[in-house]
């Protein structure tokens, strides 16, 4: 994997109480990937804090079988929180990764993931 910065993948197990989430820094510069090659169904779900200024994340279209829906684009407003839920048969790659481009003015937001059980 190129420069990409990976994001810590927390795990949700049901039925427990409290979850300490890793927060990444966003990398405007190297952009994210999730390794999600541990988790059958890929289904995760991605927190981005926002910062002083917008941003957007770019969810890059996998290799499977909903690639063709496209790359999915989402805004992240000033002191926004933004969450998705992203699945591996439209962004998992053939690496078995989920790539993330971020673009924005500052880069002092976070992403959070989590696995889902």
């Amino acid at each position: 994997m190129a420069a990409r910065s990976e994001i810590a993948i927390t795990e949700l197990v049901a039925y427990n109480a409290g979850l300490a989430v890793v927060a990444d820094a966003v990398d405007l510069t190297n952009h994210h990937f999730l390794d999600v090659n541990s988790i059958p169904d890929g289904r995760v779900l991605i927190t981005f804090h926002g910062s002083t200024a917008s941003m957007t994340a770019t969810f890059k279209a996998g290799d499977f079988s909903d690639a063709s829906l496209g790359d999915l684009v989402v805004t992240v407003g000033a002191t926004a929180i933004v969450s998705i839920v992203v699945e591996s048969s439209r962004f998992k790659d053939t690496d078995g990764y989920i790539l993330i481009d971020v673009a924005g003015a500052t880069a002092d937001g976070t992403i959070e993931a989590v696995k889902l059980p």
